[in-house]
C-alpha cells in the first residue's frame, strides 16, 4: 500500500508542477450556489515542492439546511479531481492528498 500511495503522490506532484508552469502558479474560482451562498477557492501551487494550498477563504459560512460540505466532502472532491487530472489511471488513495494543504474557514 505504501508503494501505491507514493506513486499517487508523485503523480499529483508532477501534475501540480505541470499546471504551475502553464499558469502563474495561482488559480482562483468563485461560484454562487442556487440558494445564495458563495464558494471561493484559491489554489496556490509551489513549483519547487510540487505541492499546493487549496484555500476556501471567503466562502460563505455554514447554512441551516442539508447542502453544507464538511471537510471530508471537500477532501473527497479534491482527491477525485486531482485523480482525473493526472491523465492516467491511479487508484484513489491518501497519497493524492499528501502534497495538498487544505484551508477551510470555520
Amino acid at each position: 500500500m505504501a508503494h501505491i500511495q507514493h506513486h499517487a503522490e508523485v503523480a499529483v506532484r508532477n501534475l501540480l508542477r505541470k499546471v504551475s508552469m502553464t499558469t502563474d502558479g495561482v488559480l482562483r474560482e468563485s461560484d454562487k450556489m442556487d440558494y445564495g451562498s458563495v464558494i471561493n477557492l484559491r489554489v496556490e501551487i509551489d513549483l519547487k515542492e510540487g505541492s499546493a494550498t487549496f484555500d476556501f477563504e471567503g466562502t460563505s459560512p455554514m447554512v441551516i439546511n442539508k447542502l453544507n460540505a464538511p471537510k471530508a466532502i471537500n477532501k473527497s472532491a479534491i482527491i477525485y479531481c486531482l485523480k482525473c487530472m493526472v491523465g492516467y489511471d491511479i487508484p484513489l488513495n491518501q497519497g493524492c492528498l499528501a502534497p495538498i494543504h487544505l484551508l477551510i474557514p470555520k
